[in-house]
């Protein structure tokens, strides 16, 4: 389930637009944004890594990877995940899963695309 790469001009020009906008307004050095889609295959929405500050309490949120807000914000109507990593400038860069993301993701049946250039 999880590893299927795309390439990124078989995705939709206005998905990938959005999804690169959705990165470059991340503050985070690493810039991942995350496409939820139900099973009929429509859109619920666009979620994105959020920054952790070690240095105080972990707030609600607080470091979260994008697969698991989608996960948080939708829950078990996703089907399928489109993955996407950003650089400043709005380049497509390699992405992968973390093991305890990709465990969780494997466990819940849901497929992860992960876009690549």
């Amino acid at each position: 389930m999880i590893g299927k790469f795309v390439a990124a001009d078989t995705i939709s020009p206005q998905l990938t637009t959005r999804m690169i906008k959705k990165g470059i307004s991340v503050i985070n050095t690493y810039k991942v944004v995350c496409a939820a889609f139900n099973h009929h295959g429509d859109l619920l929405g666009i979620v994105s890594n959020t920054f952790r500050n070690d240095n105080v309490k972990p707030a609600r949120f607080a470091g979260y990877h994008a697969e698991m807000r989608a996960l948080h914000r939708w829950g078990t109507a996703i089907k399928s995940l489109v993955l996407m990593r950003t650089g400043r400038s709005g380049d497509i860069l390699p992405i992968d899963c973390c093991p305890k993301c990709e465990a969780v993701l494997n466990k819940l049946e849901i497929k992860v695309f992960k876009i690549r250039v």
